[in-house]
């Protein structure tokens, strides 16, 4: 071993000596402490560590739409839940379902079940349904906000059996620039 090989180890080695009582050590002495992944089926991130700093990480209500975890086909997961729970749970069979008001209580303790990711079930289904309202409400960009007027207007104007929403990725979705999801 060379002079300088042997210097250069024996100044790392001091160093991780004094690493090992610092706050910040060798990623050698990492432990972990516990393992975070996003459960698809409940639309929260699972094995996340107690205490309440941590439960901001499962919040689907009012957040900017780019934050929100996507499936494959690009949709927040949380409205594909609410969705798969809708339908599992026979709202679509529901007169009214998007019409009629749950209680405010109980909708708000849904809501907030959901965002610390702790939402087991729900009794009434038209819960589930202001829920999908409200989620759209909540979100800090109106989803139609950057869409120019008078795209919107074409859009509304297509006869039934045309392809709106051709018309409608045509239209918003041209330049990657200017898409929805990178306003």
């Amino acid at each position: 071993m060379t002079t300088k090989r042997y210097r250069k180890l024996t100044e790392l080695r001091a160093a991780t000596e004094v690493d090992r009582d610092s706050e910040i050590g060798l990623p050698t002495s990492v432990k972990l402490k516990s393992r975070t992944y996003y459960n698809e089926d409940k639309a929260r991130y699972e094995g996340v560590p107690d205490g309440d700093e941590w439960k901001v990480i499962n919040t689907c209500f009012g957040v900017p739409l780019p934050a929100y975890h996507k499936n494959k086909d690009n949709i927040p997961s949380i409205l594909v839940f609410l969705k798969r729970y809708l339908f599992e749970n026979d709202g679509k069979n529901v007169v009214g379902i998007f019409r009629l008001a749950p209680d405010k209580d109980d909708c708000n303790w849904a809501k907030k079940q959901l965002n610390d990711g702790e939402f087991e079930k729900c009794e009434d289904v038209n819960i589930i349904a202001n829920l999908i309202k409200v989620w759209f409400r909540d979100l800090p960009v109106s989803l139609l906000d950057p869409i120019e007027e008078k795209n919107i207007c074409m859009i509304a104007e297509q006869k039934p059996g045309e392809s709106g929403m051709k018309l409608f990725e045509e239209l918003c979705f041209t330049d990657e620039k200017d898409s929805i999801n990178k306003r």
